[in-house]
């Protein structure tokens, strides 16, 4: 595509101006280095995905649930959790429930608790921690849909299958037991409308980068679960229908952000 690329790590921050683009493919925290990279390229104003704005909307649950609401988009019965809110869990969300660490992420601080007496014990020793958690309702499906965008457009669709017998997409995340559910890439045309409009919704909410919408197709409705950024792309998987136009889209954002939308 005409583009001259490098890989550049951590230590290269100082050199960064010297470059007309910036793709970030590594973990987007706001403590790791490349949310540091991201606020850079976007002072210096080079062409950059992810932005420093996307970072912050997708590393906290807490953000992106208030980001979701102000937007209208489709969430299940969402709850922000304190001491003071913790007694009404049960009545308004229904147990079991899903309790979601604020930065949670790749299934980790993400926990399903079946009992009132499990739920506070949980909240509590979580709390511990952070002035606030995240509930949700319970909506246990076979797969959930993972919509690729960039720059605002849909680029690819997969079906992340849940582990066996597991409620979540990755089981026992960070141990040696860990466990993955299938990845089943979809054409964007076989993918039921209403979870595309979802994704969209949802993806405009936290800005124009390269983000993985996941969402759950409950035939009655459709719930956005979470946007992240900096989605996962690997090869023979997320790439499975798309092909190489899924890199191309990407790099094209790169290039039209760089140099114009003649590139």
């Amino acid at each position: 595509m005409g583009i001259e690329a490098e890989l550049i790590t951590a230590a290269d921050l100082p050199r960064l101006e010297q470059f007309d683009g910036l793709l970030i493919r590594d973990h987007t925290r706001i403590d790791n280095y490349t949310f540091a990279f991201a606020q850079r390229a976007a002072e210096l104003g080079i062409a950059l995905v992810d932005d420093p704005v996307s970072m912050q909307g997708c590393s906290s649950k807490l953000r992106q649930a208030k980001l979701f609401e102000a937007h209208g988009v489709p969430t299940p019965k969402t709850l922000v959790l304190t001491r003071e809110t913790l007694p009404i869990v049960p009545a308004l969300l229904g147990l079991p429930c899903v309790i979601k660490e604020p930065e949670s992420s790749f299934s980790r601080g993400v926990h399903c608790v079946a009992s009132e007496a499990e739920l506070v014990e949980l909240v509590t020793a979580l709390l511990a921690h952070t002035p606030a958690l995240i509930a949700q309702e319970f909506l246990p499906t076979g797969f959930d849909w993972r919509i690729g965008l960039v720059d605002r457009q849909a680029i690819f669709a997969c079906r992340y299958h849940m582990v066996p017998g597991h409620w979540q997409v990755v089981r026992d995340a960070g141990t040696p037991e860990y466990c993955e559910g299938r990845t089943e890439a979809v054409a964007l045309g076989d993918v039921p409308a209403a979870v595309l409009a979802s994704a969209r919704l949802a993806g405009d909410a936290i800005g124009d980068g390269f983000y993985g919408v996941d969402v759950k197709d409950l035939d009655e409705r459709c719930v956005v679960i979470e946007v992240n950024d900096n989605p996962n792309v690997d090869a023979g998987h997320e790439d499975g229908v798309a092909g190489p136009e899924l890199y191309e889209a990407v790099i094209g954002t790169i290039a039209r952000r760089a140099f114009g939308a003649g590139r």
